[in-house]
């Protein structure tokens, strides 16, 4: 729990749930949802801004979390009144904590991004399930990719959403070109999953 909240904590960028729009809600406090995995662990933390620091719920509990310091790597924060030092790596899509002798590395997970790589079951499309505009495309029709691979990146909300390959196949025709604005459930790339060997 304390190691889900230095990775909230020390996220390269993050701002104060205060400073954020998105996290608004109707006579309800502002906040923010973050979902980091730990291996095949996820850890999802829900922070509300609070007077002097911000309220995160994680894993059931609640933690009183006060960034003290943020300098290159370095992070001080107060978690539940527990003064803590770590270090925090940000890299691509994960943060690495070293703590008290150890190192872990926290992947943070992209909803969207995994929603926008969702593939509709036995067609082997790949849509956008949020709106927005494509900054770049990594392959082109006859790619064989491996599961996993990035195929388009799409920007939706001033943030980057990366479409990466659902499975190990082979890519037949990349819908839009850098700079194409594209809608909710238009299809991106068009996929053909490789087969599965018979058992």
């Amino acid at each position: 729990d304390r190691i889900a909240a230095l990775a909230y904590a020390a996220r390269a960028g993050a701002p104060s749930p205060w400073a954020r729009t998105d996290g608004w809600r109707l006579n309800a406090p502002p906040d923010v949802a973050h979902s980091f995995a730990q291996g095949e662990a996820v850890h999802r933390v829900i922070a509300t801004a609070t007077a002097d620091g911000v309220d995160l719920a994680i894993a059931g509990r609640r933690v009183a979390a006060r960034l003290v310091a943020r300098a290159g790597g370095d992070v001080v924060a107060v978690l539940d009144g527990t003064r803590i030092s770590a270090a925090a790596t940000a890299i691509a899509d994960a943060v690495v904590v070293e703590i008290a002798g150890r190192s872990i590395r926290l992947r943070r997970l992209d909803r969207l991004a995994a929603a926008a790589a969702a593939v509709i079951a036995g067609h082997g499309r790949l849509v956008a399930e949020v709106p927005g505009v494509v900054t770049a495309v990594l392959v082109a029709p006859g790619t064989r990719v491996a599961r996993g691979d990035a195929l388009l990146v799409l920007e939706a909300m001033k943030v980057e959403h990366t479409i990466r390959a659902p499975a190990d196949g082979t890519v037949e025709a990349v819908r839009f070109a850098v700079g194409d604005q594209v809608s909710e459930g238009v299809e991106l790339v068009a996929f053909t999953p490789a087969a599965t060997p018979a058992t």
